[in-house]
């Protein structure tokens, strides 16, 4: 005779098989998350910019990376040299507009190349004389793209099942943050941090030495030229009026990470950040000095931005150097909670 206890161990065997069944069935169904790997440059960064080798033509070229620029362009000084011709003026009259872009048979910035394309040309001789070409955003951003100063290396990544996992590999506590792009057509990365409590718009830029600060982010946060402690930086022309200033802050913050007792430059960025009409400046750049002390990844397909500290000072506090000398003044008072050392980066408690 088949007991009742004999039934419900019966159905508890089959309700754990299904459920089994069913968790194996998910397993399956869920794809594995691949990186592939599209290609690594090698990297060099001599402290104040960072660039790779690259090709124009047959020509060899060293090629400034720089995320702040929307654009990817052959530099004059190249164009120049290699005899590279803009098309004429289109249209007539007074509203003519000339192509600024010139045809190449080759373009290639380490592994990657591109054959018979057209590319922007810089209308200044003075613009970058170093380097042959700038590899702009519109090129950078096309896939996700890691970043690690440390080890000289910047890789591209095409993610594969991945969706919403976490990519940054190399860190399972990596940090990741919303990214977002100065437009839907200026691709130049964008991210939120926070600077003595206000949110502000920060542009991630691969060519700027330094991080500075707009001039208005930093009113917002109770900062002005006349502050207690902020310093004027030194002019490039003897007498000239100062138009930046070296201001100190009590914390930044970016995701779960935090810098305290941090100093920076203070700048109208309206006359140093480029956009198209309708497009809001920045509040603030993340240059160089953030980067070098972080393992980071664009991650263009989950719209993401990943970041591990690896070290050191986050902003480049001997901008200090470059203040005017001045009579000292107090700095702001530090909150009790700032503990840490000056400049480098803590995890939120």
């Amino acid at each position: 005779m088949f007991s009742r206890t004999n039934a419900a161990h019966a159905v508890a065997l089959a309700l754990l098989a299904s459920f089994a069944n069913s968790a194996m069935a998910q397993t399956e169904a869920q794809p594995k998350c691949v990186m592939q790997n599209i290609a690594t440059l090698t990297l060099h960064d001599d402290g104040l910019t960072i660039s790779a080798d690259g090709k124009i033509n047959s020509d060899a070229v060293p090629m400034l990376i720089d995320s702040g620029a929307p654009n990817t362009m052959v530099t004059k000084a190249e164009s120049i040299k290699l005899g590279l011709v803009t098309p004429e003026a289109s249209g007539t009259g007074k509203k003519a507009a000339a192509d600024d872009r010139v045809p190449l048979t080759t373009f290639a910035v380490g592994p990657i190349a591109m054959s018979d394309v057209h590319i922007h040309a810089s209308q200044k001789l003075s613009d970058y004389p170093a380097f042959g070409a700038l590899v702009g955003a519109d090129l950078l951003m096309q896939h996700d793209m890691e970043l690690a100063l440390g080890v000289h290396q910047l890789k591209f990544f095409n993610p594969v099942g991945c969706n919403d996992r976490h990519i940054a590999y190399w860190d399972k506590n990596a940090v990741m943050l919303p990214m977002a792009t100065l437009s839907a057509t200026d691709h130049r990365p964008v991210v939120t941090v926070e600077v003595d409590g206000q949110s502000l718009r920060a542009m991630i830029d691969t060519g700027s030495p330094v991080s500075v600060m707009s001039l208005s982010a930093a009113a917002r946060a109770g900062v002005t030229p006349k502050s207690p402690g902020v310093k004027p930086m030194k002019s490039a022309t003897p007498g000239a009026k100062s138009t930046s200033w070296v201001a100190p802050f009590h914390q930044f913050s970016i995701g779960d990470e935090d810098v305290k007792n941090l100093k920076m430059p203070i700048l109208d960025l309206k006359g140093v950040v480029s956009v198209a009409p309708g497009t809001a400046v920045p509040d603030m750049i993340l240059g160089e000095d953030f980067l070098r002390a972080h393992h980071v990844l664009f991650s263009t397909s989950q719209q993401s931005f990943y970041l591990s500290y690896v070290g050191g000072s986050v902003f480049n506090m001997d901008v200090t150097a470059h203040a005017a000398s001045a009579p000292a003044a107090p700095a702001p008072a530090a909150s009790p909670a700032m503990s840490s050392p000056d400049g480098t980066a803590t995890p939120k408690q």
